[in-house]
């Protein structure tokens, strides 16, 4: 399968983006792989080619304040494939840029200028945690501009001050994962696909078989442990009680409702 290792990164791990930026870039893999996702779609909107801005390097610094850009999906490694909506970004050249805006006599504050659904949980926690600690340094604030969903919330939620405009929207404190089945795509190609293995987990998350109950359960697991992780530093960072963050369900919310 082409894209094999974007698939590797899509399917049966927990994400942490929102549901629609989800279905977009599960689209953009089934007309790049060549393999339709029944139930996805891509809006004409999303599928026009994107308009794209030069990104700066590293941060900006004006007046003081050192601007790092957060723009589009969040991997944990760059994968070789074009998003509509531009990006992705890595938390590693957002933990970079972070640290040389630290580190910069000249800068006195820190800025988070966000724009992104979301994305990967592998890398995530450990950049939240490295702004958590790094506000004590210097203030941090994040900018809603004009999105902050999922992985990018947790990263906003970091900051000692979140700063949103009417219009922007902010949340999606929920995980999500999924499973594609290409069984019957390959039966219509002609195509059968047999696996020799031992040990009863090993092709629980085949792409050439329907997902097993079994198998479901342990993926479920790995949301619910996900999630729990997530409810728990959003609330260290907020000062929220945890209930207080599960109860927003995942919800979407915009300006002074955020």
């Amino acid at each position: 399968m082409r894209y094999t290792r974007v698939a590797e990164r899509l399917f049966n791990r927990p994400l942490m983006i929102s549901e629609s930026k989800l279905n977009l870039i599960l689209s953009l893999f089934g007309q790049r792989s060549g393999i339709a996702l029944s139930g996805i779609a891509m809006s004409d909107e999303d599928a026009a080619p994107a308009e794209t801005e030069p990104r700066r390097e590293g941060y900006a610094v004006q007046g003081g304040l050192g601007i790092i850009s957060i723009y589009g999906p969040l991997m944990h490694r760059v994968l070789a494939m074009e998003f509509p909506s531009g990006g992705p970004m890595t938390y590693a050249d957002i933990r970079k840029a972070f640290d040389l805006a630290l580190a910069d006599d000249g800068v006195h504050g820190i800025v988070l200028d966000i724009d992104s659904p979301g994305g990967e949980v592998s890398g995530a926690f450990d950049l939240a945690d490295h702004i958590f600690r790094s506000r004590d340094i210097k203030p941090v604030t994040a900018i809603v501009n004009e999105s902050a969903y999922s992985a990018a919330y947790l990263l906003a939620s970091s900051a000692g001050k979140i700063v949103i405009p009417r219009t922007g929207g902010a949340g999606s404190i929920g995980v999500i994962a999924t499973h594609a089945d290409f069984s019957r795509a390959e039966d219509k190609a002609g195509v059968t696909v047999t696996h020799v293995y031992a040990g009863a987990r090993k092709a629980d998350f085949s792409p050439h078989a329907p997902l097993g109950q079994e198998a479901a359960a342990v993926l479920l697991d790995k949301v619910r442990d996900t999630y729990a992780l997530f409810v728990e530093t959003v609330a260290r960072n907020r000062g929220l009680p945890t209930q207080q963050v599960r109860d927003t369900e995942a919800g979407i919310f915009e300006g002074a409702k955020a």
